[in-house]
This record gives C-alpha cells, structure tokens and sequence, in this order.
C-alpha cells in the first residue's frame, strides 16, 4: 500500500532523529544492536537513514521508558502491539471508558501540567504527562489530561491572560506526547479507510490534526497530515494522490474559518465526503450550518466512531446561502480599501503611535474585516477587535493602540461616503465602544 510505502520511507539522519526524539544516538544504536529496533536502512555512503516509521518505533520506546518500563519490556510490548490486528485495535476503542467521567485526579493533573506549560518548564511538564500517562490508560490520559490541558490553555489564551507562546508550547508539548502513543497502531491495522488532515492558511494549532489522527488511527483509518498553510488547489492534489476516503480541516479563529470557508466552497463541488472542526465552530455553532461538510464536534470520539456512517452526508451537505450583502459589500471595501488606510494613517498623524503599532492593528483590521464579511456576519468582527485588542494589551502595546486605531478607520470609511461600507462603519462603532473609547 502506498500509505505504508511513504511510513518506511528512509528520510532523517541520526542527527535529525536525536534532534528531534532527545535519545541520544549511543543509545538509539546499542537499541538497533540489541533488540533489532529501530531498523533504519543505509544511504549510498552507509550513513543511517531513518523512516517515518522508525520516529513512531523510537518515540513510543522512549515514552515507555520514561514510564519507567525497562527497555526490554518495552520493546516487547511494542512487538505485541505490532502484531495485534487491526479488529482488536478498533475493539480497544469502542471499549474506552468512562469517556464521560474524568476524576478529580485527571483534572488535578491537567491543571499541573498547565501551570507547568505557563512556566515554560520543559522537564516538569514532560514529568506530569508521564505520571497521568503511567496512571490511566492511555485514552484517558490523552483526552482529559492532555486535550483538556490544551483547551485550559486556548482559554487562558482567548481571555488574554496569557500570550500566544504558552499556547504555542502547550500545543507542541501535547502534540509531541500524543505523537509518541500512534505507535502502537501499526500500519496493517489501518483498514477503515484514509483522512486527509489539514490546517488552512494562518492556522497555527499543530495539536489537533495529530490528536485526530491519534482517534483515527485508533479507530482503524490511515491518516495523512497534509501539514500547515492548505490552500485548494495543493490539497486537492494529495487528496487524489492518496485516493482518500474523507478530508478533515481544523479552523479555530475567525480568520481561518473563513479561510477554510474559501478553500471548502472552492471543492464543494466535488463529490467528496468534508468534514471540519475547530474552536471558532465551537463558540459560533450558529456557523456550522453555513459550511459545506459536517462539523465534528470536540472532542471527538463519538464522532470519529460515526464518521464512516457520515461520509455521503458529508458528500452532500454544501451549506446554507450566506447574505449577499457582505457579498456585495466586500467588493466595495477591497476597492477603497487603501483610500481607507492612506485617509486612517494621516488621522493617526495627531497622534504618536509607532510604525509597528500602525503596522499590526491595520493588519488585524483588514484580515478581521475581510474574515467577517467571508463568512456573512460582522459580529464576529466586532469580537475578534475586542478580542485582539486585550490580547495586544496584555502584551505591553498598550490599551489605546487598537480603539484608536478602529475609531479613526471608521472616520475614515465615513469620510470616504461609500453608503454600501454603513453596515461595516456601524459595526467599528459598536467594537469602539465595547472597548471603551468613542
């Protein structure tokens, strides 16, 4: 199969692996020397050369060894588990329980290792996922440690009580965990089918595309991470190439809803079973009606269990018409556009703001405007400015970077008397005002 061709693919240079797994290359040799593991091929200068498959082999080893499993047992767990097939797999799944029932010590773990992610603590966090990891199953551990942890995160995030680099390091460290359990469902047993995962342009969440693959692969799919920065065209291409069963796009702001909107409507007429998830769905379920596809909601069990049933839902559904009248509005807005900005910058001149604050809130404003207007609803403008402008404050760029900014870009749309952008001006009001300036 070809799935399995590309996962023993040799790649990556023992370098690379060390890098990239923290076992040092003496140890990742005297494992192949020893007990056959990993089992890199040789380049023309006999140099290791190791495969997608060898990083899952090496990965899960040595989450196992910091469970405090001897190697040896290690490995013939791992051998086990390689030889189990695909039905005993999915069976495993369907008996995961009590999937609705955490503990308080799952919860208390969760919040440890939170706090462990906000003081950047790299070996205090790896000790609190090992000790969740060594006390529950591994499912358990994953959602209500884990993905909870992660959600903890995004909304400490969201609430701007904490910047984009303790999501960005939670997301990697749960990422990095939830990466290290695929091993134990090898490649034979993948019999369901193929999902293309994928995040769209501007996306920067690495850990839900390998949790769902996580599930996935549990549930007997083969999974393929089309990666970061999708556009249509692009993954319209690995989709063919992999003769896929189902593609699942992950989209959590406003921004990137509505670019997964685009790339969606640009596909949607191919018969092709789409499924989406995110948190921007989760806070606006009132949109996931307007997507083409089926929604899946977090975190998703019960849905993967059911994707197979869903596929020509998924086929079918193109979404509900969205109003004309963002339609028609952003066509007016991307031709005044700069006479908007050039009119916005001159009012700015009043006032001493810096060339990066000038930068960034007319980068936040044009992507939030045109986002908005994507998706048909300019409410969710007026939450993404207030939502940025207390991240930006909470950052130290103070709190009258994006208020001003947004009441002087309304004057000037107001100055530019275009009567089709009233409803846009409107809208920049109300965000002025719940900001607390205007």
């Amino acid at each position: 199969m070809k799935y399995e061709r590309e996962m023993m693919e040799p790649k990556y240079n023992l370098g690379w692996v060390v890098r990239q797994t923290g076992i040092t290359a003496d140890t990742i040799r005297a494992w192949e020397k020893r007990y056959g593991l990993p089992t890199p091929q040789r380049s023309d200068g006999n140099q290791r050369l190791y495969s997608d498959h060898d990083m899952q082999v090496l990965t899960w080893l040595h989450d196992k060894i910091q469970e405090g499993v001897q190697i040896s047992k290690a490995v013939s767990l791992w051998q086990e588990q390689a030889s189990s097939s695909g039905q005993e797999t999915r069976d495993d799944f369907h008996v995961m329980e009590p999937w609705d029932q955490p503990t308080d010590e799952m919860h208390h773990l969760m919040q440890q290792w939170v706090d462990a992610c906000v003081k950047l603590d790299d070996e205090l966090s790896g000790f609190i996922l090992d000790q969740a990891f060594s006390i529950f199953s591994h499912q358990l551990a994953s959602r209500y440690v884990v993905f909870a942890g992660v959600k903890a995160m995004e909304n400490l995030w969201l609430s701007g009580q904490r910047s984009s680099q303790y999501l960005h390091y939670a997301r990697q460290a749960a990422s990095r965990k939830i990466y290290s359990l695929m091993g134990a469902y090898p490649a034979s047993s993948q019999t369901a089918g193929t999902l293309v995962l994928a995040t769209v342009m501007e996306e920067e969440d690495p850990f839900r595309p390998v949790y769902l693959a996580y599930l996935a692969k549990m549930a007997g799919w083969k999974t393929v991470n089309a990666g970061p920065q999708m556009i249509a065209e692009p993954l319209v291409h690995i989709i063919t190439e992999t003769k896929a069963t189902a593609l699942v796009l992950v989209a959590n702001q406003l921004h990137t809803a509505a670019n997964a909107f685009s790339i969606l409507k640009t596909i949607q007429n191919k018969p092709f079973p789409v499924f989406f998830c995110g948190t921007f769905f989760e806070i606006h379920p009132e949109l996931q009606t307007r997507f083409p596809g089926v929604f899946l909601e977090e975190p998703w069990v019960e849905q993967i269990l059911q994707m197979k049933k869903n596929l020509s839902d998924a086929s079918r559904k193109k979404g509900a018409a969205l109003d004309t009248t963002c339609g028609q509005m952003m066509d007016q807005y991307q031709q005044l556009r700069v006479e908007i900005e050039q009119e916005t910058q001159k009012e700015l001149a009043q006032m001493p703001m810096q060339d990066q604050h000038f930068a960034m809130a007319n980068y936040f404003m044009q992507r939030g405007i045109t986002a908005a207007m994507t998706v048909g609803n300019l409410l969710y403008l007026e939450e993404d400015l207030i939502w940025i402008h207390r991240l930006i404050s909470n950052m130290g760029f103070g709190k009258s970077v994006m208020p001003a900014y947004a009441m002087f870009y309304r004057n000037s749309i107001l100055k530019v008397g275009s009567d089709a952008l009233e409803p846009l001006s409107a809208a920049l009001s109300r965000a002025v005002e719940r900001m607390g300036i205007g």
